[in-house]
């Protein structure tokens, strides 16, 4: 008898552990998913303490470890404090996959223990004082809010 029961189980108790393997997928897919999509904000108040220099630049990245880095502006003490103030007002996440080649117009942010990290839409890319590289970042925020972001400082943004 016990054998004929699993041979022929009932058709209601194949739904429930189907519906039961789909819920446990979906609380799985759901884990995974804001795993991968976290919310990164700036400090602005541990910007401030530790920035020394910011400048926009163009950045032109032959490799990761090779860039070329051309001077568009470098900020005054009062753009510096409206750009990290802006800066720290914008959401960045960490989407799934592998970071960007950083390109085209970036902030370069230089701290007071002269590191420094280029940062742009679409990834971050952070450097020892001595220019190596030392991590990266696939952290992206929306093309429109960086390109206002900049808007403010230059008036040519590509």
């Amino acid at each position: 008898m016990i054998f004929k029961r699993l041979a022929n189980p009932k058709p209601y108790r194949i739904l429930a552990l189907s519906g039961l393997i789909s819920i446990i997928i979906l609380l799985l897919f759901i884990v995974i998913v804001t795993l991968f999509f976290n919310s990164y904000f700036y400090d602005y108040e541990e910007l401030k303490n530790n920035v020394v220099k910011i400048e926009i630049v163009e950045v032109d990245y032959l490799h990761w470890e090779k860039y070329e880095i051309e001077l568009i502006k470098e900020l005054n003490s009062e753009e510096t404090d409206k750009l990290l103030s802006e800066l720290s007002k914008i959401e960045f996440i960490y989407p799934f996959g592998s970071p960007y080649e950083l390109r085209g117009i970036c902030i370069y942010i230089q701290y007071n223990n002269n590191e420094f990290e280029l940062l742009s839409w679409r990834g971050t890319v952070f450097y020892d004082e001595n220019g190596n590289n030392r991590g990266r970042f696939h952290r992206i925020c929306s093309e429109e809010e960086w390109e206002a972001l900049l808007s403010e400082f230059i008036n040519d943004i590509e």
